[in-house]
């Protein structure tokens, strides 16, 4: 199953166009979501996030940490929550997914199709990710 998700998610990153727009949506949705915890530069020390059992990862070391590529899907699972990271015990990061899908059916008339509600948060976190890739340290 993992490869075929693994698949979507590269085939509609590849069909996404990315522009100021796009970043400027990605960036507000980080000041909106992300923030808090991983504070106004990505480096983990956002206000919150001094309350949590484990600190915020460093998102401006994605790249870094994996060999100088930006981990795409790995990025996307977590903030859609599709991949839980068992070895760093319980979530205190938000499954965004979750979040997002409920958001965008709050604002849609109540027979909107799921199919509909999916592919609007789904532009959310890819454009949530688009930022973070952005602020990776060179």
């Amino acid at each position: 199953m993992r490869p075929i998700w693994i698949g979507i998610v590269i085939a509609a990153a590849s069909i996404y166009s990315v522009n100021a727009k796009t970043l400027e949506a990605g960036r507000n949705e980080y000041v909106k979501s992300c923030q808090p915890c991983h504070g106004k530069t990505g480096e983990g020390d956002g206000p919150r996030g001094k309350n949590l059992t484990t600190r915020p990862s460093d998102l401006t070391r994605l790249s870094e940490e994996n060999k100088g590529v930006f981990p795409f899907v790995h990025v996307y699972e977590v903030i859609d929550g599709s991949l839980d990271v068992v070895m760093h015990g319980p979530r205190d990061m938000p499954v965004w997914g979750d979040t997002y899908r409920r958001d965008v059916q709050s604002r849609l008339p109540g027979n909107s199709a799921n199919h509909v509600v999916d592919a609007m948060a789904r532009r959310r976190i890819l454009e949530l990710i688009e930022y973070i890739s952005t602020i990776q340290r060179k």
